[in-house]
């Protein structure tokens, strides 16, 4: 019996130090995507906008095809490279991701004309080809 109790009471705890929690990173989350225009990265509670471009901080995506529905032709390389992270590489005008952060695959290809997107191939996403 004790333990149940004891059980229940860990539970409950645990879950109000999570909801204590989720309403202290959400109005952080709500004005990085709203008021900043940026994208929120739980894993180190820190929103992430354009400017991350110029300075190299992007950081590598997991799964950058996840994000190209966010994305669109017209978009600045910068906005682009927010969204789906660091490209493993890049040729002249185009960028390039891994399927994922894993795969020595390309899923990603990005082409730019004077640093606007003008074609989109997310081989891992093909429905949101552009």
């Amino acid at each position: 019996m004790l333990k149940t109790v004891l059980g229940i009471t860990g539970a409950i705890t645990l879950g109000v130090i999570s909801v204590a929690i989720l309403l202290q990173e959400y109005p952080k989350q709500l004005a990085c995507e709203v008021i900043q225009n940026g994208v929120w990265a739980p894993n180190g509670a820190v929103c992430i906008t354009e400017s991350c471009y110029e300075t190299g901080t992007c950081r590598v995506h997991t799964f950058p095809a996840a994000s190209c529905g966010d994305v669109r032709i017209g978009d600045r390389v910068s906005r682009v490279v927010l969204h789906l992270g660091e490209p493993m590489h890049s040729e002249e005008n185009r960028l390039y991701w891994h399927w994922d952060k894993t795969s020595p695959s390309v899923g990603v290809e990005a082409l730019f004309k004077d640093d606007y997107l003008i074609s989109l191939d997310c081989k891992a996403f093909p429905f949101t080809n552009q």
